[in-house]
């Protein structure tokens, strides 16, 4: 259930904007938000991060799309 007030964006939006905020997850379940750039490429919203950045490679797995095989 979505957070009260909370407004959930069209992809529309999404692929408007140059950067957006993506959830990962730790094991115990604590949500991390981080800024991430983000592209539209035809009907996928295409995102990244800096190459140093923590969360290349140690988010992938623990991601919400990726948990749903988006």
């Amino acid at each position: 259930m979505p957070d009260a007030g909370v407004t959930t964006p069209s992809f529309a939006d999404l692929a408007a904007a140059q950067y957006v905020l993506l959830s990962t997850f730790r094991k115990d379940g604590t949500a991390v938000a981080t800024a991430v750039w983000a592209v539209a490429d035809g009907d996928r919203l295409l995102v990244w991060t800096a190459t140093g950045s923590h969360k290349v490679g140690a988010s992938a797995p623990r991601s919400a799309d990726h948990a749903r095989g988006v």
